[in-house]
């Protein structure tokens, strides 16, 4: 089964090694994590990051791009869209790291959308769990006119 690409990076000996409050200096999608110096990778730990969108436009004009960003960069190896209910809006490469992505909204029809951002297949959590029922998160809803 293919894995899709991965972004490598090294974890400095000095890291904590609880990983959680260090996830947003890693990039969303799909990365291998090591630690240690040495060229051959041992004791490697896969992970999927979900991207975590910080900054999101409540109202779009139809037909406008949108402009929102991540808590995490965006490296130029990979792959984002932008979901808006079921519709995907695909963005090509970014040339360097950013965690501010433009969108091109053509074609979405006037209402209320769930958004998710997906980065190297790894989604961003539309639905909230902290609550004891179960909800979509109200940051992650766009109003299209």
């Amino acid at each position: 089964m293919a894995m899709g690409k991965s972004i490598c990076g090294r974890i400095p000996p000095a890291f904590p090694t609880t990983l959680r409050p260090h996830l947003g200096q890693l990039p969303g999608g799909r990365v291998v994590v090591t630690q240690g110096a040495d060229i051959r990778t041992t004791n490697a730990l896969a992970m999927a990051i979900a991207p975590e969108v910080t900054k999101l436009p409540v109202t779009v004009k139809g037909g406008a791009k949108i402009k929102l960003a991540c808590k995490s960069l965006v490296q130029p190896s990979q792959q984002v869209s932008l979901f808006l209910g079921m519709q995907e809006c695909p963005r090509r490469l970014v040339q360097r790291a950013t965690n501010q992505l433009t969108f091109a909204s053509s074609g979405i029809a006037p209402g209320k959308y769930w958004m998710r951002l997906r980065i190297d297949g790894v989604d961003s959590r539309l639905i909230d769990h902290s609550k004891k029922t179960t909800r979509v998160r109200p940051s992650q809803t766009v109003t299209f006119t």
